[in-house]
């Protein structure tokens, strides 16, 4: 496995493939495993780019997550595009990957060729969700399909990695932060915005 180091932190990463470079971003209690389903349409054309956020999958544990995750992780996530040397990557960044994506883009324009931000939630906390939050998460704890998600990112931690993520998500909404350090308006990156009815 390979890592690198961010802030005294081991961070996972796995390339596969080669090409152009496609970096995916997991979302938001999940890890890079959830897109080994599609790596297999991927890396015949794309290097493409695993990466398990701090916290996360075979990454090094955290005590808590940071309250401005999603800007945080991009950070990371540039971290990383340093430390391979890449330059005009694919971005494809699903829920909460989707606005570490965009944060990425609004930082750091000169190195993403284009963006693709799949479910998110927008540029502010929904209220709808916030409130309801600890008991859905609550719970989903109890679901076996949840369980067993969550069991196979992050191992017999998953817990812990809900539970961060929820207290997280509760702290940073009441900042009344946007997700983003910039203006939506300012992004430059082509970028696609992808969503579903269900």
């Amino acid at each position: 496995m390979a890592y690198f180091k961010f802030e005294g932190k081991k961070v996972y990463y796995k390339r596969f493939g080669k090409g152009q470079p496609l970096l995916l971003l997991h979302g938001n209690t999940a890890s890079s495993k959830m897109f080994k389903p599609v790596l297999k349409s991927y890396r015949n054309k794309f290097q493409v780019i695993f990466i398990d956020f701090p916290g996360h999958g075979s990454s090094e544990r955290v005590e808590q997550f940071e309250t401005d995750f999603w800007y945080f992780n991009s950070q990371v996530t540039y971290a990383l595009i340093e430390h391979l040397k890449l330059s005009k990557i694919i971005v494809v960044g699903t829920s909460g990957g989707a606005l570490v994506g965009i944060n990425l883009a609004l930082e750091h324009p000169e190195r993403i060729k284009f963006l693709v931000a799949d479910s998110l939630e927008g540029e502010v906390p929904l209220a709808s969700y916030i409130n309801s939050l600890q008991d859905d998460r609550k719970r989903d704890k109890k679901k076996l399909m949840a369980k067993l998600f969550w069991f196979y990112c992050h191992g017999f931690g998953w817990k812990k990695v809900v539970d961060s993520d929820t207290s997280m998500n509760l702290k940073f909404a009441k900042t009344g932060n946007a997700f983003f350090h910039k203006p939506i308006s300012d992004l430059r990156v082509p970028t696609l915005l992808t969503g579903s009815k269900k």
